[in-house]
């Protein structure tokens, strides 16, 4: 789904995220830092000193110091849960010597002045608090958060990388300012995954940097060990551009690993794959390394008729996917509520009588789109008070992602509205079951302020950490 910018807002956007240009040199005036931080352990709910109403998580590594430049990366996340990165990655973060910080104010839906806000002082934090090398800082970002990511890399100067998880990025008519190193990833059951596909193309054609990684999984942050890809990756991308030393070490660990999974990839006749890795291998380390044994393996698979007949495949699904995704979208509220549950059964009747796993991508990506239809659709109708709309939105979202905690948090509002106390709690209850844990969003939940003195609400705060 394309998230358009109107171009006043657009225009805001990029002169509040300007506001706070970066440069290369830190004032002499400024100091390192004014408080304490811990190394080695992940900070949740870190304030801002010049605003503190913008917060995020932060990891420094063991060896950090302000007696040297490390490299940084900023992450957002769609639902303002800067602490699901930061926790995440911590392990790569200290691996590769990163500060890494997570946004827990950004998140989708806000409006474009509020998240230029709350970038700008983060930015003013990063650069006036810690020891940064300004010519290694890098974006992160998944779903709407990889938008985020990409709108302030692309147009706010002085970013180095960006990489974006299950989203590309955001629909402008505005010319590109900063040409910065680009890694996607998404997993073979995300509902973006074609339109990440097709942004990779779009970005060989536009002379970037670029690569995009596919994992076995749906829409959300990837799984540990796929993201070293992207450390390897901006490790690389440093090494070309002389802001590192060649590491040896690295490079060959890469290489053997990447030989492995070729081999791997040639043993079970998963040729697309192998195609797809070669092609990822070439822009990894074209510039580190010789490539020319890579790119001879990759003509011989591309010439193969097998691997033109998936990729054409691929390419017609992509087709079908996208019209179906925007049937979907354009009759949300127009279908009723009998017709969307057999929708979503007769996928989950395909996930559940798969002949081949592969078989189990295409529903899990169409149900994976609805969840996210749904989501918004309840937001919006929740935000505009509709209530009938909500409850509509938030049976369909119940249905086809019941183990989503938003569901129940979203569905507590919705029954604080319609002054329904003990529906609250059952929902919130069933929420933090799931795994819900934003106590701070849930304490100031305006439609939960009549409950503030009630014991079972205490009790379901208690339950948090």
């Amino acid at each position: 789904m394309k998230y358009l910018i109107r171009l006043l807002a657009f225009s805001l956007f990029i002169a509040l995220a300007l506001s706070c240009s970066p440069g290369h040199n830190r004032k002499s005036g400024d100091k390192l830092p004014p408080r304490p931080l811990t190394k080695g352990k992940v900070l949740p709910n870190v304030t801002c000193l010049k605003d503190p109403s913008v917060r995020y998580a932060l990891y420094l590594p063991v060896n950090y110091s302000a007696a040297r430049k490390f490299p940084l990366m900023l992450a957002f996340d769609p639902h303002a849960s800067g602490n699901i990165p930061v926790e995440r990655y911590k392990e790569l973060a200290e691996k590769y010597g990163y500060i890494l910080i997570g946004s827990n104010n950004s998140k989708n839906g806000q409006p474009q002045s509020e998240t230029s806000s709350i970038t700008s002082n983060l930015f003013k934090e990063i650069f006036t608090q810690f020891s940064v090398d300004t010519n290694r800082i890098y974006l992160m970002g998944f779903s709407g958060g990889a938008r985020i990511a990409s709108l302030i890399g692309l147009y706010r100067g002085a970013i180095a990388g960006i990489i974006c998880c299950g989203a590309g990025l955001p629909g402008t008519n505005q010319p590109v300012k900063n040409k910065c190193d680009f890694i996607g990833f998404a997993g073979r059951g995300d509902f973006n995954m074609f339109e990440l596909l097709k942004l990779d193309d779009q970005l060989e054609k536009s002379g970037f940097r670029h690569a995009l990684i596919l994992f076995d999984g749906s829409h959300f942050w990837p799984p540990e060990s796929v993201m070293e890809e992207a450390f390897y990756w901006l490790e690389f991308c440093g090494m070309k551009e002389k802001r590192i030393p060649m590491n040896e070490k690295l490079i060959g660990t890469y290489v053997s690993g990447k030989d492995e999974i070729l081999k791997k990839d040639e043993d079970s006749g998963n040729l697309l794959k192998q195609y797809d890795d070669l092609k990822n291998i070439i822009c990894f380390l074209d510039g580190v390394v010789n490539t020319d044994k890579y790119r001879e393996r990759l003509k011989t698979s591309g010439d193969l008729s097998v691997v033109k007949q998936e990729m054409k495949n691929r390419e017609n699904l992509m087709d079908k996917e996208l019209k179906q995704q925007k049937l979907y979208s354009e009759n949300f509220f127009i279908k009723d509520l009998k017709w969307w549950k057999k929708i979503i059964t007769d996928y989950e009747l395909r996930i559940m009588n798969y002949k081949t796993p592969q078989d189990t991508l295409a529903p899990r990506r169409m149900l994976s789109y609805l969840s996210l239809v749904a989501y918004m659709s309840s937001n919006r109708a929740l935000s505009e008070n509709d209530t009938t709309d909500a409850n509509y939105a938030l049976q369909i979202y119940a249905w086809v992602d019941p183990e989503n905690t938003e569901v129940y948090y979203l569905t507590a509002v919705l029954n604080a509205r319609k002054g329904n106390p003990a529906a609250v709690l059952t929902a919130l209850k069933t929420a933090i079951d799931k795994g819900f844990n934003e106590k701070t969003r849930m304490q100031q939940q305006p439609e939960f302020q009549p409950l503030q003195s009630n014991r079972e609400f205490f009790d379901l705060l208690q339950k948090m950490k």
